[in-house]
């Protein structure tokens, strides 16, 4: 099953310290230049995906919707997180290409894809 790759590719990216949790934490990083995907939880506020999708989009990275808070959080090893930030382009890449090819690439929150073809 394909979410366990995708599952399997943010732990990775968690594991090798290459992965930013929280509002916070991701939009520092998308203002230095550093996240590479966004990644949001379906159920996470509109009013802050709003403004993190606004922020990946001012910092060129693609964004995505995985889960609920609860399973991305499960993912990262945390209890409830509503967004992650990829920092490794290769890792961010395969992510988004795993996304893709799960939802057909019909999912939300796919107004940028960082300058690459989808």
């Amino acid at each position: 099953m394909k979410t366990e790759k995708i599952r399997g590719l943010i732990g990775l990216a968690r594991r090798a310290r290459q992965l930013t949790t929280g509002s916070r934490e991701t939009r520092a990083g998308l203002r230095r230049g550093e996240v590479r995907l966004v990644l949001l939880a379906a159920d996470g506020s509109p009013r802050d995906r709003e403004r993190l999708v606004r922020a990946a989009e001012e910092g060129n990275a693609p964004t995505r919707i995985v889960g609920t808070r609860e399973e991305l959080g499960g993912w990262v090893g945390r209890g409830s997180v509503a967004v992650c930030g990829v920092l490794d382009a290769n890792l961010a890449s395969e992510i988004r290409l795993q996304i893709d090819r799960e939802d057909g690439g019909s999912r939300g929150a796919r107004r940028n894809n960082g300058g690459q073809k989808s």
